[in-house]
């Protein structure tokens, strides 16, 4: 657990946009030096000035997490100008809205190769890092769909529960090691996610009418990184999270009722026959 951000080392993936630029933020404002990094370093700098214009401390860099050996780069490059890297926080990610009979193999494979398996490289070259050094702290995003069922994101849904498995068993190894592993499991938040998103079926704008009210990213951060500093292993963001967590675990059919409801407007709205 960690409570004091000063002058600590942190290295964020996926930092332009949404939960990622907003935990930049809130780093920043807590004294840490932030490694900010996106697919291109022009979008990681805009973080990066908007941090510094604040009296922030945050270095921009280009990394592409579908690229292993750019991941260890990147934290070479941290351990070598700052000695250590405290905090490793594997945000990048892609999601998709439709249904599955509608998707691509590749759309499959690439939801899969960022979502899990870039995840897993981040958090367990950290983690070998952390070793060395006898210390550190691994935050993954995941997602209230890496505990619920969540029907016309299936395969996203997938790779979150996958996220949620590596956290919670790499936790335990990590305790021997002075190493902490923690998952941010958001709800809906606004950000530029599911803009970028695919579309595998053409009508988001219908299934997102169907989710709750997003809230502000900001608002999310600051809860994320309160949750570094409590014992938890997952961190529930907004307050609906932690309670869908826990009514999945002692009342499952009552939240897969949920999923199957939203499914079922979901297919009214496009006009899908069962």
């Amino acid at each position: 657990m960690i409570k004091n951000f000063q002058n600590k080392s942190v290295l964020i993936t996926g930092a332009a946009t949404g939960i990622g630029r907003a935990l930049a933020h809130e780093l920043a404002q807590r004294g840490a030096i932030v490694y900010v990094t996106a697919l291109t370093k022009k979008e990681a700098q805009i973080v990066v000035d908007e941090i510094t214009s604040a009296n922030g401390k945050a270095i921009a860099a280009k990394l592409d997490v579908g690229k292993f050996k750019e991941i260890e780069k990147i934290i070479n490059l941290v351990v070598s100008e700052q000695g250590q890297l405290d905090i490793m926080i594997n945000n990048a990610g892609v999601a998709y809205v439709g249904e599955s009979y509608d998707m691509q193999i590749e759309t499959i494979e690439q939801l899969a190769h960022i979502n899990f398996t870039a995840v897993n490289a981040g958090a367990i070259l950290a983690y070998t890092q952390m070793k060395k050094q006898g210390f550190g702290h691994i935050l993954n995003t995941a997602s209230m769909g890496g505990f619920l069922p969540t029907p016309g994101m299936a395969v996203y849904a997938a790779t979150k529960h996958g996220v949620v498995g590596l956290t919670t068993s790499l936790a335990a190894e990590g305790k021997d090691f002075n190493i902490t592993v923690k998952a941010s499991c958001p709800g809906f938040i606004k950000s530029e996610l599911m803009n970028k998103s695919s579309d595998v079926s053409n009508n988001m704008n219908d299934y997102l009418d169907l989710l709750p009210e997003a809230v502000d990213a900001s608002i999310a951060a600051k809860t994320i990184i309160d949750g570094l500093g409590k014992k938890p292993v997952l961190i529930f963001t907004p307050y609906y999270a932690k309670i869908s967590y826990f009514l999945n675990r002692f009342i499952p059919n009552f939240m897969a009722k949920g999923g199957d409801d939203i499914l079922k407007k979901y297919r009214q709205a496009t006009g899908v026959q069962n």
